[in-house]
């Protein structure tokens, strides 16, 4: 292994993140993975304080694979599964909250619905009959039983809970 240079640390530091790896390459005679440890070691990031530009979004929206999104922009493989992550947790949201108007918010009192059509019971029905795979709400943990309740009446629909934040639970539509 050859020592890095005072020289060529200058160099990654003044131009890493404005050059691709492959040009830093050509002046560097060091493999990618030698430029990217060096850089990390030397706390420098490519893409840290740059905006995803459309394109980029685009791709992630398109569901290319990870590794060609970060082959084509030169992100990182991290920075690409955050901002996938993101922008899912964006859309799935824009889902529910066309729902979560329905959502009556007075508590049910003494864990017992009162079936008339505002009651918490109807809501998880008609939330639960609304999803697609995929989708997700949180609900709080006192409401458990009720919401499992509601989950049985699907045939050929299934549904996975999951505790999340304290005092919350997640379900997700599974098939």
């Amino acid at each position: 292994m050859k020592k890095w240079t005072k020289e060529e640390e200058s160099f990654l530091v003044d131009n890493y993140r404005e050059l691709s790896i492959e040009e830093i390459m050509k002046v560097i005679p060091r493999s990618k993975d030698a430029i990217r440890w060096r850089a990390k070691a030397l706390g420098i990031t490519r893409s840290r304080g740059e905006s995803w530009t459309d394109k980029e979004i685009k791709m992630i929206e398109e569901n290319y694979s990870i590794s060609e999104i970060c082959r084509m922009t030169g992100r990182t493989y991290t920075s690409v599964v955050k901002k996938r992550r993101i922008i899912e947790n964006r859309d799935k949201s824009k889902k529910i909250n066309k729902l979560s108007g329905f959502f009556d918010k007075t508590p049910i009192e003494k864990g017992i619905p009162n079936m008339n059509i505002y009651s918490k019971s109807s809501q998880y029905f008609y939330l639960l009959s609304q999803m697609e795979i995929g989708d997700s709400f949180e609900y709080p943990q006192e409401e458990h039983s009720l919401l499992r309740n509601q989950m049985i009446l699907f045939e050929g629909k299934k549904f996975q809970t999951k505790r999340w934040i304290e005092g919350s639970r997640r379900v997700w539509r599974i098939k």
